[in-house]
Protein backbone atom coordinates (compact mmCIF):
# COMPACT_ATOMS: atom_id res chain seq x y z
CA UNK A 1 0.00 0.00 0.00
CA UNK A 2 1.52 3.55 -0.92
CA UNK A 3 1.18 6.29 1.62
CA UNK A 4 2.67 10.15 2.14
CA UNK A 5 5.47 10.57 4.67
CA UNK A 6 4.90 14.13 5.99
CA UNK A 7 4.05 16.05 9.14
CA UNK A 8 1.31 18.32 8.25
CA UNK A 9 -1.44 20.41 10.88
CA UNK A 10 -5.14 19.36 9.58
CA UNK A 11 -8.44 20.72 11.32
CA UNK A 12 -9.81 17.40 13.15
CA UNK A 13 -13.22 18.95 14.51
CA UNK A 14 -12.48 22.29 16.37
CA UNK A 15 -8.47 21.93 16.33
CA UNK A 16 -5.86 21.34 14.29
CA UNK A 17 -3.84 18.23 14.98
CA UNK A 18 -0.49 17.13 13.36
CA UNK A 19 -0.73 14.00 11.51
CA UNK A 20 2.84 12.26 9.93
CA UNK A 21 1.12 9.37 7.89
CA UNK A 22 -1.51 9.89 4.78
CA UNK A 23 -3.22 7.14 2.39
CA UNK A 24 -5.83 7.12 -0.26
CA UNK A 25 -9.40 5.77 1.20
CA UNK A 26 -11.34 6.35 -1.70
CA UNK A 27 -10.39 7.84 -4.84
CA UNK A 28 -12.97 9.12 -8.16
CA UNK A 29 -11.81 9.92 -11.75
CA UNK A 30 -13.50 11.34 -14.41
CA UNK A 31 -10.99 10.72 -16.97
CA UNK A 32 -12.93 12.89 -19.94
CA UNK A 33 -13.13 16.33 -17.61
CA UNK A 34 -9.22 15.13 -15.54
CA UNK A 35 -10.82 15.67 -12.64
CA UNK A 36 -9.61 13.45 -9.52
CA UNK A 37 -11.06 13.27 -6.63
CA UNK A 38 -9.84 11.54 -3.26
CA UNK A 39 -10.23 11.08 0.31
CA UNK A 40 -7.16 11.23 2.50
CA UNK A 41 -6.93 9.08 5.57
CA UNK A 42 -4.27 10.53 7.76
CA UNK A 43 -2.49 8.61 11.19
CA UNK A 44 -0.03 9.94 13.88
CA UNK A 45 1.63 6.59 13.86
CA UNK A 46 2.65 4.23 11.37
CA UNK A 47 1.14 1.67 13.23
CA UNK A 48 -2.07 3.03 13.05
CA UNK A 49 -2.04 3.31 9.50
CA UNK A 50 -1.13 -0.62 9.58
CA UNK A 51 -4.16 -1.17 11.34
CA UNK A 52 -5.70 1.22 9.10
CA UNK A 53 -7.41 3.24 11.83
CA UNK A 54 -7.91 6.79 10.47
CA UNK A 55 -8.13 9.52 12.61
CA UNK A 56 -8.82 12.28 10.19
CA UNK A 57 -10.24 12.46 6.79
CA UNK A 58 -10.02 15.38 3.97
CA UNK A 59 -11.08 15.47 0.76
CA UNK A 60 -9.43 16.46 -2.36
CA UNK A 61 -10.17 17.42 -5.48
CA UNK A 62 -8.24 18.57 -8.27
CA UNK A 63 -7.81 18.85 -11.98
CA UNK A 64 -4.44 16.92 -13.93
CA UNK A 65 -2.67 17.22 -17.07
CA UNK A 66 -1.46 14.05 -17.71
CA UNK A 67 -1.80 10.88 -16.28
CA UNK A 68 0.32 7.33 -16.35
CA UNK A 69 -2.21 4.36 -17.02
CA UNK A 70 0.65 1.98 -16.62
CA UNK A 71 1.38 2.74 -12.50
CA UNK A 72 -0.89 2.17 -9.43
CA UNK A 73 -3.98 4.65 -9.44
CA UNK A 74 -3.15 5.30 -5.63
CA UNK A 75 0.68 5.94 -6.42
CA UNK A 76 -0.78 8.51 -9.33
CA UNK A 77 -3.16 10.30 -6.98
CA UNK A 78 -0.27 10.37 -3.79
CA UNK A 79 2.35 11.54 -6.96
CA UNK A 80 -0.04 14.26 -8.16
CA UNK A 81 -1.03 15.52 -4.55
CA UNK A 82 2.50 15.85 -3.29
CA UNK A 83 3.55 17.54 -6.56
CA UNK A 84 0.65 20.60 -5.62
CA UNK A 85 2.47 23.60 -4.67
CA UNK A 86 -0.59 25.06 -2.55
CA UNK A 87 -1.08 21.16 -1.08
CA UNK A 88 -0.61 20.56 1.82
CA UNK A 89 0.98 17.20 1.43
CA UNK A 90 3.50 19.49 -1.43
CA UNK A 91 6.83 17.61 -1.04
CA UNK A 92 5.84 14.72 0.79
CA UNK A 93 7.86 11.31 0.30
CA UNK A 94 6.07 8.65 -1.04
CA UNK A 95 6.58 4.88 0.43
CA UNK A 96 4.92 1.31 1.09
CA UNK A 97 3.83 -0.60 3.68
CA UNK A 98 2.92 -4.50 3.80
CA UNK A 99 -0.73 -4.71 4.82
CA UNK A 100 -1.70 -8.04 6.60
CA UNK A 101 -4.41 -9.60 4.90
CA UNK A 102 -7.79 -10.65 6.78
CA UNK A 103 -6.72 -14.37 7.11
CA UNK A 104 -3.45 -13.01 9.26
CA UNK A 105 -5.17 -10.76 11.42
CA UNK A 106 -7.95 -13.64 12.29
CA UNK A 107 -4.89 -16.00 13.06
CA UNK A 108 -3.22 -12.90 15.20
CA UNK A 109 -6.57 -12.53 17.31
CA UNK A 110 -6.97 -16.19 17.56
CA UNK A 111 -3.32 -16.34 19.26
CA UNK A 112 -4.36 -13.51 21.59
CA UNK A 113 -7.47 -15.13 22.61
CA UNK A 114 -6.03 -18.40 22.86
CA UNK A 115 -3.01 -16.89 25.25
Amino acid sequence: MYYLDKSVLLQKDLRFMSFKYHAISQIRVDYINKEIEVQIASFSELDLLKMLLAENIVAIMFNYETYDFNKDINYNCLKLISEMTDSVFYGAEINTIEMEDDNEKADKLVEEVVE
